[in-house]
C-alpha cells in the first residue's frame, strides 16, 4: 500500500474527517490533502502518531464497541477550551 492510501485508509477507518484529522495531527488540512494526494510525504514523525491513533481507535473499538476516537477534539474551540 503506497503512503498516500494509507493516510487515506488510516483516517477513515478513525472516523475522522479531513479537519479533524488534521486538528488530531497538528497539521493543517492543506497537508492532510496533500498526504491523500501523494503530492506530499508525511514525516516518520507524522506517520507514527497516525499508528499510534489508530492502535487507540482499536483498543477503544474493542473494549466498547465504539467506532470513533474518543478525546479527539472535533473542533479548534475543544481543542483550546
Amino acid at each position: 500500500m503506497e503512503t498516500a492510501e494509507k493516510v487515506k485508509a488510516i483516517r477513515s477507518r478513525l472516523g475522522l474527517s479531513v479537519g479533524e484529522f488534521a486538528l488530531a495531527m497538528g497539521v493543517s488540512v492543506h497537508s492532510v490533502y496533500k498526504w491523500e494526494e501523494g503530492g506530499r510525504t508525511p514525516s516518520k514523525m507524522a506517520m507514527k502518531l497516525m499508528e499510534l491513533l489508530e492502535g487507540r481507535h482499536a483498543v477503544q473499538e474493542q473494549g466498547t464497541g465504539e467506532g470513533r476516537v474518543r478525546g479527539i477534539p472535533r473542533t479548534r474551540d475543544e481543542a483550546e477550551g
